[in-house]
């Protein structure tokens, strides 16, 4: 538990001081970019196209599944598109999906390895999307953009709307910045050169780098699957790294999502892709606003150890073999200010 919470310690403190550095990105890049993606430890947007923490707006889920019908998914969803619209920025949504190039079980099994399910189900939220975002006067503020994460590279392949063509961030690593911008404009012909060029300036520079970081790693398959060993649900989470699932709050099928997360740390301990020794943990978090003081802390802190409640007993009833690997159970909250958790709840299992 120590090594978690000094892995936040560290984001927050990276987080507070790149605050001047957020200020910039935004003043020259002013596109608000929000994410859907899967609780999948391997498919963090953040580190795959190594924007500095805060910058991304992310939600998550299995199989990054949302509906813009759930009342909660809703009124965060629209929080971040009204605050973008009230600042004069556009906004863009990266619907996301994965898949892996070496090995069909190394994608997605929210949607049972099932890449043609996964895509479809990408594409139809960002249709959408597309439809349900579009002022009365025909203007448009929300561009969403269908896009595969490959998990064996982490590169990032964009997905048009209209069709199937593919556009693969690995092949724009040889362009000067004019022909990449050129490529990425005929690409996206009905999205505004000026939310491109943000794109290209940021997620996908970053993704280029990261790839090329990657593929100096020389990383095996057997590297490439998964290694979570923690179940994370809530809000707050962007500090914890690829050990993690993040499971958002927001679906009617939480508990399906969580016990998922549940059958495949279980694998991971069976077919040794993490350590039986170091356990297992279940995590929750909600964040709070700071300028609520002590009533809105408790109240997070309320939420956070329900949902920490509903998770432990979902694992208990459904995936009962995991329970004897739990070590840990935390219910936290998470300061917007300065991402810094603050347990609240915790219980080291097998102790009173």
């Amino acid at each position: 538990m120590n090594l978690l919470l000094g892995q936040n310690r560290r984001y927050s403190v990276l987080y507070v001081v790149n605050k001047p550095v957020r200020g910039k990105i935004r003043e020259h890049y002013p596109t608000q970019i929000g994410v859907w993606e899967c609780m999948d430890g391997r498919t963090r947007m953040e580190s795959a196209t190594e924007m500095p923490a805060g910058i991304l707006q992310s939600w998550e889920n299995g199989g990054a599944r949302f509906d813009l019908r759930w009342p909660h998914f809703q009124t965060s969803f629209m929080d971040w598109y009204g605050h973008a619209r009230k600042n004069g920025r556009p906004c863009v949504v990266l619907v996301s999906w994965h898949r892996s190039r070496s090995n069909v079980h190394l994608g997605c099994k929210a949607h049972r390895y099932d890449d043609a399910a996964a895509e479809a189900l990408a594409r139809a939220q960002v249709k959408e999307l597309w439809s349900r975002f579009k002022e009365d006067d025909g203007k448009r503020h929300l561009y969403p953009i269908e896009v595969c994460l490959e998990t064996d590279s982490e590169t990032m392949i964009f997905q048009r709307r209209k069709d199937s063509a593919t556009l693969d961030v690995s092949g724009l690593e040889i362009l000067s910045q004019p022909e990449a911008q050129k490529r990425l404009q005929g690409f996206y012909p009905d999205v505004p050169p000026c939310v491109l060029d943000d794109l290209l300036a940021t997620i996908i520079a970053g993704n280029i780098r990261h790839i090329q970081k990657v593929r100096s790693m020389g990383r095996t398959v057997e590297e490439c699957d998964h290694c979570e060993s923690i179940i994370a649900v809530g809000r707050g989470l962007e500090w914890l790294d690829k050990r993690a699932f993040i499971i958002g709050p927001f679906d009617p099928r939480f508990p399906d999502m969580v016990e998922t997360a549940a059958k495949i740390v279980l694998e991971n301990f069976h077919k040794g892709t993490v350590d039986v020794a170091g356990g297992a943990m279940l995590l929750a978090s909600t964040p709070f606003r700071e300028c609520l003081g002590r009533p809105g802390r408790e109240m997070a802190g309320l939420r956070a150890s329900s949902l920490l409640d509903t998770a432990h007993t979902v694992i208990k009833e459904r995936v009962p073999d995991l329970v004897p690997h739990l070590r840990y159970t935390i219910a936290g909250t998470v300061s917007n200010d300065t991402r810094r958790f603050l347990p609240v709840d915790v219980v080291r299992q097998g102790q009173s």
